[in-house]
């Protein structure tokens, strides 16, 4: 099984793992409304985001049901300090961030 398979959404991925629960009912509703919320912020982070760090190219979002928190996905070539960033962006949305880098590869699959 997949990971798009145990979440019930298209997820290309190769990685193959046994799944400890499939989502369903109550928790398959809060997943498709928090990750339909993490979506919607995007453009906003989007914004704010180059704003802050010129040169990135933030990639999308994505909402984890397991830790309650939304993932924020970017390429960028060099590193940057989000400390700043990330505390404010976390008071302003009222969910725990995580800001991933990813590759150029991976840039494209990600992509919305």
């Amino acid at each position: 099984m997949s990971v798009g398979e145990c979440l019930k959404h298209e997820v290309i991925t190769d990685r193959k793992v046994p799944f400890e629960k499939i989502l369903d009912g109550d928790d398959l509703a809060y997943f498709d409304k928090m990750q339909a919320y993490a979506l919607d912020l995007y453009p906003d982070f989007r914004k704010t985001f180059r704003k802050a760090f010129p040169g990135s190219i933030p990639v999308t979002a994505r909402f984890h049901i397991y830790v309650d928190q939304v993932y924020y996905y970017f390429y960028a070539q060099e590193r940057y300090n989000f400390a700043e960033y990330a505390r404010d962006l976390r008071h302003k949305i009222g969910k725990n961030i995580f800001l991933y880098q990813v590759s150029p590869r991976d840039m494209i699959r990600l992509a919305p």
